[in-house]
Formats: C-alpha cells, structure tokens, sequence
C-alpha cells in the first residue's frame, strides 16, 4: 500500500483527464476518498495540461454544493500532484444507462433537477464546466448526482460570460464551439445545450447526434435533427427543443428551464433562491419598463 500524507492509497477507480483516480483511506479517521494522481512530467511537458489543473484546483476549491464532488485536500509529492475529493459510491450515470437502458421520465427528472440546480449555480458563480456528460455524473447510493472532472472549465472573464476555448466533448458540445463562433461563445448557453443532450441520453438510452467521424458528427449537429421516440411525452420533448436549439440566443437559460412544466413536476422552488434571485430582478425590470 502506497502512503500519501494521512491517505492509504488502494484500488484503482478510473481515470480523469490528467490522471489515474484511486480509493484512499484517510488512516486517522477511516473515511474513505477518491484521490486523482497527476504526474509533474505530465503537467511539465503539457503546459495547457498545468494550467487546467491549477485551474480544476482553484474552481474545485471555490464551489460548495451537495450535486458537486467536494475537493477536500490537495497533496503534493516531488513527482506528483494529488486531489483529494469526495467519494462517490454508484458510478457513473454513463454505466448506469449502458447496464439499465433508457430511464423513466420520473427518475430522469430527478437526476435532471440536481444537475440544473449544480450548473445553475456554477454559472451563478461564474463558472461553466464546458465537459458535462453522462460520464462525469457520479450516482450517490441514495439516488444524488455529483457533477465531477472539472478540468476543462472556465470562469467568467471580468464580468464577460463570452469564451473562446473550443474544448470538451463533441457528442454534448454546443454547434458555436465546433464551428469556431467568431464572436465567442456564450459557456452558460454552451452548458444549457450538453443538459439537453443529457436528458435526451437518459430519456432514450442514445445520442441524439453520433458517428464516429467528427465531421460529419459536426453536420448533424448544425442540421439540429432530433428523432424523438413516440415513447417521449411531448412536455420533455419540448423541453429538449428548447435546450437543443441551435441558435443561442433562441436556446434555454437554465432560470427558464427551472419554469418549465416538465421540469416543474415535484420541483420546490420555493426553496430556489437563485431562481427567485433573477426572478426578483425580472420583475424590477419590468417595474421600470412601464414607469
């Protein structure tokens, strides 16, 4: 066994972006962690590779909600960099869909609450995670989702939501990445798109665009033709149309999407305080409109 700090390092879990993700075992408490090991000569000869894993570290650190892996430690080696995180227990929702096949429209609005309310928030925060996917949506043993593997986000530019990195996954990426948006792009809209994609994922058990080839992934993707199985309520349907909307502009906010009758089902807004925030604002707006 391989001693790190306070940390026993076991069983491999997987791997992220940079590195190898293991079990560990805190040997003064026995709580238990998932650690990812970055190699220094990884991060020495990528420099875009150490700028995303100061990068991971800092927004990992800046973000506290329940739907996000917690980061609890960072530990360095003279070779190594270790990332001491929240252990997340039943998976990826990825396995899950491959082993169980396409969700219920009641299971898949629960996970579908707690990843808005997690990217809501990041974007309140000004961070836009730019990789979401069902593989780095971790399942708690009680029914949570985690969002996870922040290595290719980004956080809001001095007061600017606009970015101009073409990054993440091109199954889940938004067409204004892919096609080099000459004016950047919006990371909030971006992250709204991958969420109906997402959804799409668990309400059908597929891709709404794939091939293998990134071109002509890439012009299914812009021609934005989604075949909806009869099996799809025409609510989430609609849902989904809203956030796989080409254009921009025209697409989803997740304020609007917290709104929507199919994701308003057994949904406590109330207890939203983001939502009643830009809520708040609206009607202020709007106040001053008609004065």
């Amino acid at each position: 066994m391989v001693r790190v700090g306070p940390y026993e390092l076991g069983a491999t879990l997987g791997r992220g972006n940079y590195g190898l993700v293991k079990l560990a075992v805190n040997c003064d408490t026995g709580e238990q962690f998932a650690v990812k090991i970055v190699k220094k000569e990884v991060l020495h000869d990528d420099s875009q590779g150490n700028v995303d894993i100061k990068r991971e570290i800092a927004i990992m650190k800046a973000l506290d909600h329940h739907n996000i892996v917690a980061l609890n430690d960072v530990l360095y080696s003279p070779k190594r960099v270790f990332l001491v995180m929240e252990l997340v227990r039943g998976g990826e929702l990825f396995e899950s869909i491959v082993k169980n096949g396409r969700q219920s429209e009641n299971v898949a609005r629960q996970y579908f609450h707690q990843l808005i309310d997690a990217v809501h928030y990041c974007h309140h925060r000004g961070v836009y995670h730019r990789d979401l996917k069902p593989e780095n949506l971790l399942l708690g043993e009680n029914g949570e989702l985690k969002i996870t593997d922040f290595g290719f986000s980004a956080m809001k530019d001095y007061g600017s939501h606009l970015l101009k990195t073409n990054c993440g996954s091109p199954h889940y990426c938004a067409p204004e990445v892919w096609n080099g948006a000459q004016d950047s792009y919006d990371g909030r809209k971006n992250d709204a798109w991958s969420c109906g994609i997402i959804l799409y994922v668990m309400l059908t058990g597929k891709q709404p665009f794939f091939d293998e080839d990134d071109d002509i992934l890439l012009d299914k993707v812009n021609a934005c033709v989604v075949d909806y199985p009869d099996y799809v309520s025409d609510s989430a349907k609609d849902l989904m149309q809203r956030l796989m909307q080409k254009d921009p502009k025209k697409r989803y906010s997740l304020s609007k999407v917290k709104r929507h009758p199919w994701f308003a089902i057994g949904y406590d807004a109330e207890k939203d305080a983001l939502l009643k925030q830009q809520e708040g604002r609206r009607e202020r707006k709007e106040r001053e409109r008609v004065k």
